[in-house]
């Protein structure tokens, strides 16, 4: 859709942000700005989250315009990326795979326009010897972090068919694994109460491989956590569920938790899956708070506990 800033200024989160985009606007000649669907999407659904924010006196007003202004910027930088400014029309992701495409194939053929590239004879003349200057080495999709005590990989997952959001979490934990998967499912202790998250942890009972505790969060030190979690000690696995997410204010929360012997340790792989209000806000919260410094501290909180506990669970493992 086109952004037409006089008909659509309910959309702007702050005046600040409509009196940026205007200057913007006026200095690049006035062309429309081309927002995707989601784009516009998101800039409701923040406009109705500020609202319902005010209206419950979640944040000062000095926070809810940083964050008004956060946000409108961030459109207002998605919509100039996601724009052309010579035709006003923005290039889908199928095209820009084939205009990428076509280019290479122009380059194979010696099909090119730019005379100075489209020299064949100096390209075959470099397969028997190139003298770089330098050498830039990177790696893609590399999910899995190196195998060092404090190395930490967060990836976030396509979500449940309901919604919400989804993390992957992987870190190594420097305990052999046999000894760290008796840490882990010692589900009746008292150490989870030192993680500045939580606030109270009780087990409440166990049948064969299903266990049930609950949990009280330092966020939500109102209501117990139910958690259903099933034990497969073969794989090195548990599987958990929240029983009451109503209670917790939740749709659903549900993952798992995979252990894998590695050289210097086990590598611990957490997945979950969960939605709530305002989620969209802690997935994508930069500061403190957020999900990813929640997953951050959580995962060295444990690896810092399970090292101080490893002789207890040694002894317990046979170790």
């Amino acid at each position: 859709m086109i952004f037409d800033v006089e008909s659509r200024k309910k959309y702007l989160l702050t005046e600040s942000s409509m009196t940026s985009f205007n200057t913007e606007k006026k200095r690049m000649g006035g062309f429309g700005v081309r927002f995707e669907g989601r784009i516009s999407r998101d800039l409701r659904f923040f406009r109705r989250t500020i609202h319902h924010m005010e209206n419950h006196c979640m944040f000062s007003k000095t926070i809810m315009k940083t964050v008004a202004l956060t946000m409108g910027f961030w459109v207002f930088a998605a919509g100039l990326v996601l724009s052309n400014p010579k035709s006003g029309t923005g290039v889908s992701q199928d095209d820009a795979l084939q205009k990428l495409m076509d280019g290479n194939n122009h380059y194979i053929e010696n099909n090119q326009t730019n005379a100075a590239m489209s020299h064949s004879a100096t390209r075959t003349s470099l397969i028997k010897s190139q003298k770089p200057y330098a050498i830039i080495l990177t790696c893609s999709a590399n999910n899995q972090p190196d195998e060092s005590e404090n190395e930490i990989s967060i990836e976030q997952l396509e979500p449940d068919s309901r919604g919400g959001k989804a993390y992957r979490l992987v870190y190594l934990v420097k305990v052999p694994i046999d000894v760290y998967w008796k840490f882990k499912t010692d589900f009746d202790n008292r150490f989870l109460v030192s993680n500045k998250y939580i606030r109270e942890h009780h087990f409440i009972s166990r049948s064969d491989s299903s266990v049930i505790t609950e949990n009280k969060y330092a966020n939500a030190p109102d209501v117990f956590f139910r958690w259903r979690t099933s034990v497969f000690p073969e794989a090195h696995r548990l599987d958990f569920v929240l029983l009451n997410p109503e209670a917790c204010q939740q749709k659903f929360h549900y993952g798992s938790i995979q252990l894998d012997a590695v050289k210097g340790g086990t590598r611990v792989t957490q997945a979950a899956y969960f939605d709530f209000w305002g989620v969209f806000l802690w997935a994508h919260n930069p500061f403190g708070g957020g999900m990813r410094d929640f997953l951050i501290y959580t995962a060295r909180w444990e690896q810092k506990i399970a090292l101080e506990l490893k002789y207890r669970y040694a002894v317990e493992a046979g170790k």
